[in-house]
Protein backbone atom coordinates (compact mmCIF):
# COMPACT_ATOMS: atom_id res chain seq x y z
CA UNK A 1 0.00 0.00 0.00
CA UNK A 2 2.70 2.41 0.50
CA UNK A 3 4.66 1.74 -2.50
CA UNK A 4 1.29 2.58 -4.31
CA UNK A 5 0.95 5.69 -2.97
CA UNK A 6 4.88 6.84 -3.81
CA UNK A 7 4.03 5.80 -7.59
CA UNK A 8 1.45 8.82 -8.43
CA UNK A 9 3.20 11.32 -7.74
CA UNK A 10 6.10 12.68 -10.31
CA UNK A 11 9.72 12.81 -9.10
CA UNK A 12 9.42 16.47 -10.04
CA UNK A 13 6.61 17.07 -7.88
CA UNK A 14 8.12 15.71 -5.03
CA UNK A 15 11.17 17.63 -5.60
CA UNK A 16 9.41 20.29 -5.65
CA UNK A 17 6.45 20.99 -3.12
CA UNK A 18 8.58 19.12 -0.21
CA UNK A 19 11.83 20.17 -0.82
CA UNK A 20 11.19 23.06 -3.00
CA UNK A 21 14.96 23.18 -4.32
CA UNK A 22 15.28 26.94 -2.53
CA UNK A 23 16.28 30.13 -4.13
CA UNK A 24 18.95 29.15 -5.97
CA UNK A 25 16.88 26.17 -8.14
CA UNK A 26 13.83 28.31 -8.66
CA UNK A 27 16.43 31.75 -10.16
CA UNK A 28 17.34 29.37 -13.05
CA UNK A 29 13.74 29.32 -14.11
CA UNK A 30 12.51 32.21 -16.88
CA UNK A 31 9.89 33.52 -14.46
CA UNK A 32 11.56 34.05 -11.45
CA UNK A 33 11.95 37.42 -9.74
CA UNK A 34 14.98 39.20 -8.45
CA UNK A 35 14.83 39.89 -4.63
CA UNK A 36 14.99 43.43 -5.33
CA UNK A 37 12.06 43.04 -8.06
CA UNK A 38 10.12 41.25 -5.28
CA UNK A 39 10.56 44.18 -2.92
CA UNK A 40 9.44 46.55 -5.02
CA UNK A 41 6.42 45.24 -6.15
CA UNK A 42 5.74 44.75 -2.43
CA UNK A 43 6.63 48.50 -2.01
CA UNK A 44 3.95 49.01 -4.95
CA UNK A 45 1.07 46.85 -3.29
CA UNK A 46 1.62 48.65 0.04
CA UNK A 47 0.97 52.07 -1.87
CA UNK A 48 -2.19 51.13 -3.67
CA UNK A 49 -3.30 49.62 -0.29
CA UNK A 50 -2.90 52.94 1.06
CA UNK A 51 -4.06 55.03 -1.26
CA UNK A 52 -7.72 52.70 -1.32
CA UNK A 53 -8.02 52.85 2.10
CA UNK A 54 -7.50 57.05 1.48
CA UNK A 55 -10.42 57.22 -0.77
CA UNK A 56 -12.55 55.52 1.44
CA UNK A 57 -11.54 57.89 4.21
CA UNK A 58 -12.40 61.05 1.88
CA UNK A 59 -15.51 59.14 0.49
CA UNK A 60 -16.89 58.74 3.79
CA UNK A 61 -16.00 62.16 5.17
CA UNK A 62 -17.83 63.55 1.85
CA UNK A 63 -20.60 61.56 2.53
CA UNK A 64 -21.02 62.66 6.70
CA UNK A 65 -20.92 66.14 5.77
CA UNK A 66 -23.61 65.61 3.16
CA UNK A 67 -25.85 64.44 5.83
CA UNK A 68 -24.82 66.74 8.33
CA UNK A 69 -26.03 69.75 5.98
CA UNK A 70 -29.27 67.88 5.07
CA UNK A 71 -29.93 66.80 8.29
CA UNK A 72 -29.85 70.81 9.37
CA UNK A 73 -31.91 71.87 6.27
CA UNK A 74 -34.54 69.38 7.95
CA UNK A 75 -34.92 70.03 11.75
CA UNK A 76 -36.53 73.39 11.50
CA UNK A 77 -39.16 71.53 9.43
CA UNK A 78 -39.57 68.60 12.00
CA UNK A 79 -39.58 70.78 14.97
CA UNK A 80 -42.30 73.06 13.04
CA UNK A 81 -40.16 76.41 14.36
CA UNK A 82 -37.50 78.00 12.74
CA UNK A 83 -34.27 77.93 14.89
CA UNK A 84 -33.42 81.31 13.54
CA UNK A 85 -35.68 83.55 15.96
CA UNK A 86 -34.27 84.73 19.40
CA UNK A 87 -36.33 84.30 22.04
CA UNK A 88 -37.68 87.26 23.64
CA UNK A 89 -36.20 88.34 26.61
CA UNK A 90 -38.86 89.76 29.10
CA UNK A 91 -37.91 93.37 30.69
CA UNK A 92 -36.59 93.17 34.05
CA UNK A 93 -38.26 95.14 36.89
CA UNK A 94 -36.59 96.69 39.75
CA UNK A 95 -37.76 93.82 41.91
CA UNK A 96 -36.01 91.30 39.89
CA UNK A 97 -33.12 93.37 40.15
CA UNK A 98 -32.78 93.35 43.64
CA UNK A 99 -33.96 89.63 44.09
CA UNK A 100 -30.55 88.67 41.78
CA UNK A 101 -28.42 91.21 43.53
CA UNK A 102 -29.73 89.61 47.09
CA UNK A 103 -29.09 85.98 45.67
CA UNK A 104 -25.23 86.39 45.33
CA UNK A 105 -25.17 88.59 48.17
CA UNK A 106 -22.85 86.75 51.64
CA UNK A 107 -24.62 85.50 53.54
CA UNK A 108 -24.25 86.07 57.82
CA UNK A 109 -22.88 83.10 59.59
CA UNK A 110 -24.05 81.64 62.74
CA UNK A 111 -21.30 82.53 65.16
CA UNK A 112 -20.98 81.85 69.57
CA UNK A 113 -24.31 82.87 71.18
CA UNK A 114 -23.69 86.28 73.18
CA UNK A 115 -23.26 85.36 77.42
CA UNK A 116 -25.97 87.17 79.51
CA UNK A 117 -24.43 89.40 82.03
CA UNK A 118 -24.83 86.69 84.94
CA UNK A 119 -22.83 84.16 83.17
CA UNK A 120 -20.01 86.86 82.40
CA UNK A 121 -20.17 87.71 86.29
CA UNK A 122 -20.05 84.04 86.83
CA UNK A 123 -16.67 83.31 85.24
CA UNK A 124 -15.33 86.24 86.03
CA UNK A 125 -15.44 85.44 89.70
CA UNK A 126 -14.65 81.96 89.13
CA UNK A 127 -11.09 83.06 87.75
CA UNK A 128 -10.48 85.63 90.52
CA UNK A 129 -11.28 82.87 93.28
CA UNK A 130 -8.88 80.93 91.30
CA UNK A 131 -6.08 83.10 91.26
CA UNK A 132 -6.62 84.30 94.96
CA UNK A 133 -6.02 80.21 95.86
CA UNK A 134 -2.97 80.01 93.61
CA UNK A 135 -1.41 83.57 95.39
CA UNK A 136 -2.21 82.07 98.92
CA UNK A 137 -0.39 78.80 97.94
CA UNK A 138 2.79 81.15 96.81
CA UNK A 139 2.51 83.18 99.91
CA UNK A 140 2.75 80.07 102.38
CA UNK A 141 5.49 78.57 100.18
CA UNK A 142 3.79 75.78 98.69
CA UNK A 143 5.42 75.22 95.11
CA UNK A 144 3.62 74.12 91.82
CA UNK A 145 3.84 70.77 90.68
CA UNK A 146 4.71 71.47 87.27
CA UNK A 147 3.76 68.48 84.94
CA UNK A 148 7.45 67.48 83.00
CA UNK A 149 7.67 63.96 81.58
CA UNK A 150 10.90 62.26 83.24
CA UNK A 151 13.20 61.16 80.97
CA UNK A 152 13.46 56.78 80.83
CA UNK A 153 15.16 54.58 78.89
CA UNK A 154 14.33 51.71 77.53
CA UNK A 155 16.49 49.75 80.42
CA UNK A 156 14.44 52.10 83.07
CA UNK A 157 12.26 49.76 85.02
CA UNK A 158 11.45 52.05 87.60
CA UNK A 159 11.53 49.62 90.19
CA UNK A 160 13.53 51.14 92.60
CA UNK A 161 16.13 48.23 93.02
CA UNK A 162 19.65 49.40 93.73
CA UNK A 163 21.33 46.21 92.78
CA UNK A 164 25.29 46.37 94.06
CA UNK A 165 27.82 43.51 93.37
CA UNK A 166 28.03 42.42 96.72
CA UNK A 167 24.63 41.94 96.45
CA UNK A 168 24.71 40.08 93.60
CA UNK A 169 27.07 37.58 94.74
CA UNK A 170 25.24 36.92 97.77
CA UNK A 171 22.43 36.18 96.21
CA UNK A 172 24.32 34.28 93.75
CA UNK A 173 25.33 31.94 96.26
CA UNK A 174 22.31 31.74 98.03
CA UNK A 175 20.46 30.23 94.65
CA UNK A 176 23.08 27.63 94.18
CA UNK A 177 22.86 26.36 97.60
CA UNK A 178 19.21 25.87 97.06
CA UNK A 179 19.32 24.54 94.00
CA UNK A 180 22.16 22.11 94.31
CA UNK A 181 21.13 21.40 98.52
CA UNK A 182 24.65 21.85 99.79
CA UNK A 183 25.95 24.48 102.01
CA UNK A 184 29.27 26.67 101.77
Amino acid sequence: MNGAYCRCFAADFVKAVHFGGGLLERSSDSTAKSRKDIIDQLIIESKKRKMEQQRQREETLDMTEKLDTEWKDLIPIMSGSSSKKEPEKPELNSYDVTLRQLKFEARGKPSDRLKTEEEIAREEREELQRREEERQRRMHGFKEEVDVPKHRSADDLDDGLVFHFSQSLAFGLIYIQRVFRFQI
